[in-house]
């Protein structure tokens, strides 16, 4: 069966524009509670018009920093209601502040940025 033209054969969606040739790491983050970053919407204009949401900054000692997360990274997949992750590259800051905030504290936090 083909593939959508937005999502990978490995269930990761295509990024485009500045973030073409970036490198995927995935972190599950058992303390995120709290989660000890700041994140920003990208300013970017990108062709299709995605908002990316980048981390803007980690605070030193947190559960972001402990857990590898860089100033820079920009989140594309998260952990969803169920425990599936979703894709949310170009959905913007809100529903990625919504899905990090819904997570229960005793549930690890599953997260996949583009570097």
């Amino acid at each position: 069966s083909e593939e959508s033209d937005d999502i990978t054969n490995n269930g990761r969606p295509n990024l485009t524009g500045s973030l073409f040739q970036a490198r995927w790491l995935e972190f599950a983050l058992e303390d995120h509670k709290p989660l000890g970053c700041s994140v920003e919407e990208s300013l970017a204009d990108e062709e299709d018009g995605a908002n990316y949401v980048f981390v803007s900054e980690v605070v030193a000692g947190g559960n972001a920093q402990k857990a590898g997360l860089k100033t820079g990274d920009v989140i594309v997949r998260l952990s969803g209601t169920f425990d599936e992750v979703v894709n949310v590259a170009g959905l913007g800051i809100e529903k990625i502040k919504s899905l990090v905030a819904g997570r229960a504290e005793d549930s690890p936090l599953k997260m996949c940025v583009a570097r």
